[in-house]
Parts: structure tokens; C-alpha cells; sequence
């Protein structure tokens, strides 16, 4: 599906100022697809296309650059910044068990501090019951879990038996449900007040809010299942957790996001800014690694990858979710932005692809 969006891609943005507004495989009869590309702090595109919600088979709603998308992990980068903010204020420490701020966990908690927690390396199991996802495609297996919210999400964390202690990475969605926790505690607000408070309002992000919050808004994206399968969830609401999820946006709040990232204008001390941005690493000093080159950080990854025989140092995330799917990478050396969000899952277009197609040179 997507090489024939990159072919029709090719054709739409031959212009100066590039849109979607020739993308044939994209179009009133798919969901939504919306791009945003920044380079050297200038937009190169930053359009949306696509159908928002759909009725009786046919576009009731087309989606705008208003429109927000529910981010699913993206959500993460937002969660693990909170924790930082908290940590400046000295509220916290990272090196703090997490029972001093969840005191009710069972003792196997113990040795688990809050930066095992960011950088997935607790040994706490996904609540998500990753084994699902594993054995069945992921719009099968996402009618496969059960509705949960973080009180339901708490109460099966608590039961998890933990990996041996040998803090090898694991991705576990358990990790920042346990954070938002102690955003919540230690705050003495809602995650998501603290979030609104600190984040959104403070950049003037207008259009972001949380899953919890969504009968407020109205021009959000409908969630539909993989292409081509297009399957509405009608619940949009079904995942009511947050903190490792949540987090409704769309790519001109996003935008206010990535602005103040580049300027070092989302904590108050430059430090912070600089540890967010590092790499995780172990009580001993060795990098968190997930594998050859690519590491894990304050929830999104650091990878080095080779092009041209040049090294290029790379930080993304991607996020799924029911009837969602989004992406951002950044190129650091070429200061070079892409950002991606659909309301179909799995729709994750190769930033190699798309730089060639806005020429856009490495």
C-alpha cells in the first residue's frame, strides 16, 4: 500500500510549497494520513488528508489540519519529560525506589527505581499481554484485550511475577502506567492536569488533550483497523489509560512541541534538556541497548545508523494503538524532522523514502 502512496507522494510535492492535495491513495474513501516534515527549523509540508469518520460507507467527516489523532506511544516522550520537570523542582530523584512514591506495591518492588521504569529495564511484564500481540496480527489482537484503564492496568501490574534482576531492556507499557502513578502522587494533580499544566498550556498546544477528556472535543480522527481493512473500533475510548498512552494531537501542536524541543525551551534549566536527550544507561555505565546500534532513552530511541558511508545519529518513536498509528524521527546532523499520523494502524512510511521524494539530501 504505502509504495504506491510514495509513488503518488513523488508526483504531489514537485512544488515549492508541498502538500497531499495529488495523493490518490489517499483519499475521502481511506482514513487519514497527515506528514509533517521540518528541516533547518523551516516546514517543508505539513498537510493532512483523508477521511476523520466515517458513515454508511462514505466520508462524513474529512480530516483538517485541525484534526487530532490519538499518538499511543508517543505519548511516552511527554510522560518521562513530567518526570524530569518533577526531578528539577527536587520533588524526586530518579534513583528513588518506585515504593517511595507507590508505597502499596508488594516488596518485589523493592530494587525498582524510576529511571528502570523510563528506560524499560524493570523486568515488570506489559499489562498489554504482549503474548496476544505476538501470536495474531495487530488488528485481531487488539479485540483481543480486555477494556482497561490505569486503576485495571495497577491491579494487574501488582500480580506480575518479575524477570530475574539482570535489568536487560524489555519494552513494557507497564513501566509508564507505574509513572504516571507517581506524576500523580508526587504532584498532588491528575497526570493529565500536570501534563495540560506544564506542557500544553505552557507551549500553547490548544488542540492536545487526553482520551479521559475527549466528549469535550469534537474534530478527532475516528480509529479504524489496518490498511486495507479500514474496520471501525467503535470505541474510541476503549484504552482509558495514560501515561504510556493517551495523548490526542495533531502536527500543529506537535509542531509547538518539536520547537520548543530544538530550543531548549521545555525545562527550565539547559541540563535538563541535555538529560533528556541521553541515552539510557545502566548503574554501571553501559548504554541500555536493544540491539546493534540502537539504544533506549526518556521514551524514544537513539539509534546510529550508515548512509553514504557517513554515520547518522537518529531519535524516533513509534506509536500504535487501536485504529492509530504515529511516528516521529528526527536526523540530528541534518536537523531534519518527520513526523507521521493516521487514524489506520500500522502506517509507518520510510523516512528515506519520503526525504527522496522532497529531495531532501543527507
Amino acid at each position: 500500500m504505502f509504495k504506491l502512496i510514495l509513488l503518488s507522494l513523488a508526483i504531489s510535492l514537485s512544488t515549492a510549497h508541498a502538500n497531499l492535495s495529488t495523493l490518490k491513495a489517499i483519499n475521502n474513501n481511506t482514513p487519514a494520513f497527515a506528514l509533517l516534515v521540518i528541516k533547518n527549523g523551516k516546514t517543508i509540508i505539513e498537510d493532512v488528508k483523508g477521511c476523520a469518520e466515517f458513515k454508511d460507507n462514505k466520508c462524513a467527516r474529512k480530516a483538517n489540519k485541525d484534526t487530532t489523532f490519538q499518538i499511543a506511544s508517543l505519548t511516552k516522550q511527554f510522560t518521562a519529560a513530567a518526570i524530569l520537570m518533577l526531578e528539577e523542582r527536587e520533588l524526586l530523584s530518579l534513583n528513588d525506589s518506585v515504593k517511595k512514591y507507590i508505597p502499596h506495591l508488594p516488596k518485589k518492588f523493592d530494587r525498582i527505581k524510576i529511571k528502570d521504569l523510563i528506560f524499560n529495564v524493570s523486568g515488570i511484564k506489559d499489562y498489554l499481554n504482549a503474548d496476544i500481540l505476538q501470536r495474531k496480527p495487530l488488528h485481531e489482537a487488539m479485540l483481543d484485550i480486555p477494556l482497561v484503564d490505569n486503576k485495571k492496568a495497577l491491579q494487574k501490574i501488582q500480580k506480575y511475577d518479575l524477570t530475574p534482576a539482570d535489568f536487560s531492556y524489555s519494552y513494557s507499557n507497564s513501566n509508564y502506567i507505574l509513572l504516571a502513578e507517581i506524576i500523580k502522587n508526587v504532584s498532588g494533580q491528575k497526570y493529565e492536569t500536570f501534563i495540560q499544566k506544564n506542557i500544553f498550556n505552557k507551549l500553547k498546544m490548544k488542540h492536545s488533550f487526553f482520551v479521559s477528556n475527549i466528549k469535550k472535543h469534537d474534530n478527532y480522527a475516528i480509529p479504524y483497523s489496518a490498511w486495507p481493512f479500514f474496520q471501525e473500533y467503535k470505541s474510541i475510548d476503549f484504552f482509558k489509560d495514560v501515561g504510556d498512552m493517551g495523548i490526542f494531537t495533531n502536527l500543529a501542536d506537535y509542531k509547538k512541541w518539536i520547537k520548543a524541543w530544538d530550543s531548549e525551551t521545555i525545562f527550565a534549566k539547559k541540563e535538563t534538556m541535555k538529560k533528556f536527550l541521553s541515552q539510557a544507561t545502566h548503574d554501571n555505565g553501559k548504554i541500555v541497548q536493544l540491539g546493534e546500534n540502537v539504544g533506549f532513552g526518556y521514551g524514544f530511541f537513539h539509534q546510529t545508523i550508515s548512509r553514504n558511508k557517513k554515520k547518522y545519529n537518529i531519535i524516533s518513536m513509534t506509536g500504535s494503538q487501536r485504529g492509530f498509528s504515529s511516528q516521529f524521527r528526527k536526523i540530528i546532523a541534518k536537523k531534519t524532522w518527520i513526523v507521521t499520523l493516521s487514524n489506520a494502524e500500522d502506517i509507518y512510511p520510510a523516512d528515506t523514502e519520503i526525504l527522496k521524494i522532497l529531495k531532501i539530501t543527507w
